[in-house]
């Protein structure tokens, strides 16, 4: 059985290092996870180079994440990797503002489509909206509104 390639977040990458350095063994972390045995390996391998250990002295996760970024940089702004991205960028405000009123994502995002021509998947819409839309602490999530 061939399993497809993926892209790993700082995030997992964190959750490896931190379950590792909890003494987890690299199998566990593989199963726990649902990664390759190879792919934990490959992300454990530069902190061990950096005299790392299970049960060292404490790293916070803010830590781990600079470390993840210093010894892979591609894990940086995952928004370069993203070619229809810079498309939806001119409409943020736009964007936040009808998704504050209340319009769902999936109405902003139609409209859009219809009103300016963008050819874009909702799912790329949406993702671009939870990467890019920051929402205020205890807020329902933008494009959430009200249904009353």
């Amino acid at each position: 059985m061939s399993m497809a390639r993926r892209s790993f977040t700082t995030d997992d990458i964190v959750r490896v290092l931190t379950m590792w350095h909890a003494g987890h063994s690299q199998s566990r972390i593989a199963v726990s996870l649902g990664m390759d045995r190879k792919t934990v390996r490959k992300y454990l391998a530069p902190a061990a180079r950096a005299g790392m250990a299970p049960g060292g002295p404490p790293v916070s996760r803010e830590r781990w994440a600079e470390l993840a970024h210093q010894w892979f940089p591609a894990l940086g702004d995952t928004r370069l990797r993203k070619p229809t991205w810079p498309v939806i960028s001119p409409y943020r405000e736009h964007i936040a503002e009808q998704l504050r009123e209340g319009a769902s994502m999936s109405v902003v995002h139609q409209r859009l489509c219809e009103d300016e021509g963008l050819t874009i998947s909702l799912a790329t819409f949406r993702r671009w909206c939870q990467a890019n839309l920051n929402e205020p602490a205890g807020a329902p999530p933008l494009g959430q509104g009200h249904r009353g």
